[in-house]
């Protein structure tokens, strides 16, 4: 979770601040990418809120409906890295370097 934050930190603080003083119509990729951080960050607290409240055995429902929130995160950050690398890194770099 600590290096899913410090992720999203860099690029919000850092290459999002910088894209967003030369974007222009741009502004949908970078919320987007925003939308997804928190989605991710959503899902493993709601996880890790519902795994701290385990007493006991599961049984098998119950543990499906716990690990649901850590799917839906894994399916959240690979749709996002995958946009990174096909939208936001190429979009980053024509922004920044003005080509």
């Amino acid at each position: 979770m600590v290096r899913l934050k410090t992720h999203a930190k860099r690029e919000e603080e850092g290459l999002f601040t910088l894209m967003k003083q030369c974007e222009g119509e741009h502004h949908k990729t970078i919320e987007v990418m925003e939308v997804e951080h928190d989605k991710a960050e959503q899902h493993l607290d709601d996880f890790l809120t519902e795994t701290e409240k385990i007493t006991g055995k599961l049984d098998e429902y119950a543990a499906q409906s716990i690990t649901v929130n850590v799917v839906q995160a894994y399916a959240t950050l690979i749709q996002h890295f995958a946009n990174e690398e096909k939208v936001l890194f190429p979009l980053a770099e024509e922004i920044l370097t003005g080509q």
